[in-house]
């Protein structure tokens, strides 16, 4: 849970700073500027953009449970699943019984299959390919 407050925090400090991103960027072409006002503004927009990007990453990661997933797209992946090329794929319906099925063998995965209606599970040496349709 503090993971989440911290992450909202610093998500809204970094929806600030491409605030003041986006200003500085707007300077940086103004006329009236002196040398070092037009390096602060600069200096502000490069700061303010190496923090969107910073942003964008932690989105596009997610910790749960000990395991690493990115995403992809609408998919979320289980790390494990790049480092592996001999994994056999099994694509599953969410909501199906094969599903409920797979979920009660395996308990553990649940926090997982939080992460929304599209997620890649590796278990043993398979890559489970949760989909909506």
């Amino acid at each position: 849970m503090a993971d989440i407050v911290s992450f909202e925090a610093t998500e809204s400090l970094l929806t600030e700073r491409s605030v003041v991103a986006d200003a500085a960027l707007s300077l940086i072409t103004a006329e009236n500027l002196t040398p070092a006002e037009r390096k602060e503004a600069i200096e502000l927009a490069n700061n303010g953009y190496r923090m969107m990007q910073r942003q964008n990453f932690a989105s596009q990661t997610q910790y749960v449970n000990g395991q690493a997933f990115y995403q992809n797209g609408n998919v979320w992946v289980d790390g494990r699943a790049q480092n592996q090329n001999d994994l056999a794929v099994k694509q599953i319906q969410v909501g199906s019984d094969e599903y409920i099925a797979l979920l009660q063998k395996y308990p553990n995965i649940s926090p997982w299959l939080a992460l929304g209606d599209e997620v890649d599970i590796v278990i043993d040496k398979t890559l489970y390919q949760m989909r909506q349709n």
